[in-house]
């Protein structure tokens, strides 16, 4: 449609440089808006990214709370049946934690 309307505009007779002037601002808008286009997905695939550490680094947390209660009380409420030491949970948190920051665990 746009490429139409570009056309026309620059085929126009009765005000050339106009038609001219506003055929190349459509164009200059279009390319904006695919150069933000493309920027959104990329920010899109980051978030996602980012969703997913999240959630490992949680159950790192969780494991890491569960051992720790573990180890003070003697028991716990237990988040997963995988009652991990608390060395062991430290280690998969410190592992968790290298990957949010784009490390090498």
């Amino acid at each position: 449609m746009s490429d139409d309307l570009i056309q026309y505009l620059r085929d126009s007779k009765g005000w050339p440089r106009l038609g001219e002037e506003a055929a190349d601002r459509i164009e200059e808008l279009e390319a904006k808006l695919k150069t933000t286009n493309e920027i959104g997905l990329a920010f899109e695939e980051d978030a996602g990214q980012l969703r997913e550490k999240l959630a490992e680094a949680i159950e790192a947390l969780r494991e890491v709370s569960q051992a720790l209660d573990w180890q003070a009380h003697g028991a716990c409420r237990g988040w997963s049946d995988n009652l991990l030491t608390p060395v062991n949970a430290l280690k998969l948190a410190r592992i968790a934690i290298a990957k949010i920051k784009g490390e090498q665990p």
